[in-house]
């Protein structure tokens, strides 16, 4: 049996493939790849724990759908499943990341992830700012029938 790497294994995994997938940009899926082993290596020791540890801290509760009852759009409070959850955190973290400027990706999406791994960041005040806009429409939450 081959020993892989703590990168390698990462990149391997469905977590790997889904942040390489959200992380691409027309195709390019080698690039995505290489800059995801980089940030990795960046990330030095307990790599794998640090990743896990952001998109856990980054993952939403609830979201937000708007329902149309009688003519009126309201803003609805709706629980997200599992496999939403981590794809709204990859997504976020790697929208946070893109938006710096200066440093190549593979930086940028360190500092993202190492703040994330923190509990602070651009990704985690988009999960407090939707966690507090669905306690505050807490008060439609009849409104959803699914």
């Amino acid at each position: 049996m081959v020993k892989l790497s703590t990168r390698k294994a990462v990149l391997i995994s469905n977590l790997g493939k889904k942040f390489t997938n959200l992380l691409m940009k027309v195709g390019n899926k080698k690039t995505a790849e290489k800059i995801l082993l980089e940030t990795l290596r960046l990330l030095e020791q307990n790599a794998a724990y640090i990743l896990l540890s952001a998109i856990k801290n980054v993952k939403p509760i609830l979201e937000m759908r708007p329902i149309r009852v009688k003519g009126a759009n309201f803003q609805v409070p709706i629980p997200v499943h599992k496999d939403r959850q981590i794809s709204l955190a990859i997504k976020w973290i790697v929208a946070t990341a893109r938006k710096k400027k200066g440093k190549s990706m593979s930086v940028k999406l360190k500092d993202e992830i190492l703040l994330a791994h923190k509990n602070q960041g651009e990704s985690v005040k988009k999960k407090m700012g939707i966690n507090k806009t669905a306690n505050s429409h807490r008060a439609y939450i009849h409104y959803r029938w699914f």
